[in-house]
């Protein structure tokens, strides 16, 4: 029986076949030194090999698929990434169109509040004006109406005061000569008093005197 003829192994030139096959660099290379490590482990016959091999290239179809497998799934990953990537960009832009159109009702609700406010202020300015003027009106209306109530007061006062000092003097003269008829009057009645009395003297005299020598005789 034919002894089976020991194949040696090349793991740089196994490498290069990996990476023609399909494999990664890394990949290629592991798998070259763990299979150079277990031919220098053992010892392989070509048969060994040569299963080695199919088992290989079953891996190999095995990766393969896997990565066409993967390949589909990170497609598919990409079409629905895409897919949602989209939904986000037209939310994001339905949610910055309406952000946009928030601002800008704010904006114009913010213009329309400053006009009713300026509105209102130059409207209060103007009404503020209107009554300054009115009351500067008023004020000097009331002022022109005092002076000349104070006028008329004081003339009042002037006549009364007049008046009433001629009514004194009146009165005063009228006291005078009342008190002056008084006096007079007095003066009168003790001038008839006095006459009357010295009239009273000359009778008494008189009847003394005719009473005397009655006395007097024998």
């Amino acid at each position: 029986m034919e002894a089976e003829q020991i194949v040696p192994f090349n793991p740089i030139l196994a490498t290069r076949k990996f990476r023609e096959s399909g494999f990664e660099e890394n990949q290629a290379e592991e798998l070259s030194n763990q299979i150079n490590n277990a031919v220098l482990g053992t010892v392989a016959t070509k048969n060994d090999i040569v299963q080695f091999k199919s088992e290989i290239k079953s891996d190999i179809a095995e990766i393969k698929s896997d990565v066409d497998n993967l390949d589909d799934s990170l497609g598919s990953f990409r079409s629905e990434t895409k897919l949602e990537f989209q939904k986000v960009r037209e939310e994001s832009k339905r949610e910055f169109k309406n952000v946009h159109d928030e601002l800008k009702r704010d904006r114009e609700e913010t213009k329309r509040e400053f006009k009713n406010v300026h509105d209102e202020f130059k409207r209060v300015r103007e009404e503020n004006k209107r009554d300054s003027d009115g009351i500067r009106r008023d004020f000097t209306l009331a002022m022109s109406l005092l002076q000349r109530d104070i006028g008329l007061a004081v003339n009042f006062l002037r006549n009364e005061f007049v008046q009433g000092t001629e009514n004194l003097e009146e009165k005063l003269t009228h006291k005078m000569e009342l008190n002056m008829a008084k006096t007079e009057a007095t003066n009168a009645k003790n001038f008839v008093k006095l006459i009357a009395w010295v009239v009273g003297s000359v009778a008494l005299v008189s009847a003394l005197s005719q009473l005397i020598p009655f006395l007097l005789s024998p």
